[in-house]
């Protein structure tokens, strides 16, 4: 078995990268897209890979998108940074008392096992809608982050802790040693998730609230005047976004590793 796979190798000595693959799959499933429009022929329910990316261009071009893209942007933003001071609070406190562990966690779980949609329609009775984005990716947001810092706060060893206590670590040592270190791929990891379901959040809250600027309200402007071109291409543009966000992340974390 090994000589044959050496003997594939011999005769065939190009390697694909990871790269190379990627955009051969995407090629693969965009051929498919292309093939179902065009034997189905319904622009109206299938639309074309070619009137998308005419569309996306037009989008492009116009100045009032930009406007869209960073309305959404900076409400995941503002969102994730909010919820980020809130769990980190909230994980403190569980950390440093049982007692409130106990009351944190119940109201915890409450929020991570309630719709979303639930928490826009409540918004909408007592907020704002240009603030809808923010509130709406920060609660979300917070039980993920929460989470995540107390799983990695039960991983720090108490034999370091204690150590620490012996020689009279200074605080700010004893936390970038002990504790930073411990708590990093952790509070990374749930940044990379927090993104993800922090922009769900905001363009479904978008959708709803129907605000003067974001991508949820061009995505349900499409969806009243049956602009399938604009929705796909606005959903492409949404998808772009949060690849982006995600590959800053991953930059820092293979950095910081």
């Amino acid at each position: 078995m090994i000589k044959r796979k050496n003997q594939l190798e011999e005769n065939f000595p190009v390697k694909i990268s990871t790269t190379s693959k990627k955009i051969l799959r995407g090629f693969f499933w965009i051929s498919i897209w292309f093939i179902i429009s065009y034997v189905k022929r319904r622009e109206i329910l299938i639309v074309s890979p070619q009137a998308v990316l005419k569309r996306l261009f037009e989008i492009l071009r116009e100045k009032e998108s930009y406007l869209n893209i960073l309305n959404t942007f900076l409400s995941l933003l503002e969102g994730l940074s909010v919820a980020l001071i809130i769990a980190l609070i909230l994980s403190y406190l569980s950390y440093k008392s049982r007692a409130l562990k106990e009351l944190i966690e119940p109201l915890i779980k409450t929020i991570k096992s309630i719709p979303v949609v639930s928490f826009i329609i409540f918004a909408l009775m007592f907020f704002k809608i240009e603030s809808l984005g923010l509130i709406i990716s920060a609660i979300v947001i917070i039980p993920l982050i929460y989470i995540n810092i107390m799983e990695g706060l039960g991983q720090i060893s108490i034999d370091y802790i204690f150590m620490g206590k012996i020689f009279n670590v200074r605080p700010f040592k004893k936390f970038k040693y002990i504790y930073f270190e411990s708590l990093k791929p952790y509070f990374l990891s749930s940044l990379l998730i927090s993104l993800g379901f922090g922009f769900k959040s905001i363009v479904a809250a978008e959708v709803i609230g129907h605000p003067k600027y974001g991508l949820g309200s061009r995505i349900y402007d499409s969806k009243i005047y049956l602009d399938m071109e604009g929705l796909i291409a606005w959903t492409i543009i949404g998808i772009s976004l949060n690849f982006f966000l995600e590959f800053i992340i991953k930059r820092i974390k293979s950095r910081w590793n």
